[in-house]
């Protein structure tokens, strides 16, 4: 009787090796596996965030105890090559300031341009993601340099901290000319919202003040 159940067993454990072994191979080649690509595809397609009116916002800061003074947006409709990060208060609807900001660069199988950006929730997907986020603390990222770390506070951004999403500055957006689309790649933006250095310096002065600030990012007019 023990022999049998030893045998079932080995079976069930060279089962499940032989599954974490074709497992392991479709991820290795995940930017060939059609199976993968439709994967990407379907969790992709729900990265979908239409804009709200400021009363709506506030409401919602109001119910999650978050700051009810200034909020943030960032509009992806919008071309890279426009300030479509902007500041405003909620009492009157005045822009404090507004930036540049860099999109995600994506990865394979789906990677963004210059002029269209690729949104995704999923880990190591380098993509920008859209949603409602809270402004939580400055910090540094793994590399080092300054950071506004962000709580993804929807579905569409749930990964957001485990993925190291922030807001930080980078010199490829401070020194973007006029009128021209911030070029990605080369780690412009794994996922991040990236802006000026003046704009960086602005939104941690705003932070000191108001702290839990909300941010939404949508991508749908």
């Amino acid at each position: 009787m023990k022999k049998k159940i030893l045998i079932g067993v080995a079976i069930v454990m060279g089962l499940m090796a032989m599954a974490c072994g074709v497992g392991y191979h479709c991820y290795k080649h995940r930017w060939t596996n059609g199976l993968y690509r439709w994967y990407c595809s379907h969790q992709d397609s729900k990265q979908v965030a239409s804009v709200k009116p400021a009363d709506d916002l506030l409401n919602y800061c109001k119910r999650m105890d978050l700051d009810t003074e200034c909020y943030i947006t960032v509009d992806f409709t919008l071309p890279s090559s426009e300030r479509r990060l902007t500041v405003r208060r909620y009492r009157d609807g005045k822009v404090l300031f507004s930036s540049l900001c860099a999109h995600g660069d994506g990865s394979a199988p789906y990677r963004s341009t210059d002029s269209e950006a690729h949104f995704s929730n999923r880990v190591g997907s380098k993509s920008s993601c859209v949603g409602r986020f809270m402004l939580t603390e400055v910090g540094k990222a793994r590399r080092g340099f300054q950071v506004i770390k962000l709580e993804g506070l929807d579905a569409t951004n749930s990964n957001a901290a485990m993925r190291g999403i922030y807001i930080h500055s980078s010199g490829k957006v401070t020194r973007n000319p006029q009128g021209r689309l911030i070029p990605v790649g080369n780690k412009t933006s794994e996922g991040c919202f990236v802006v000026s250095a003046g704009a960086f310096q602005r939104l941690k002065q705003l932070l000191q003040h108001h702290p839990r600030m909300l941010l939404y990012a949508y991508n749908q007019a």
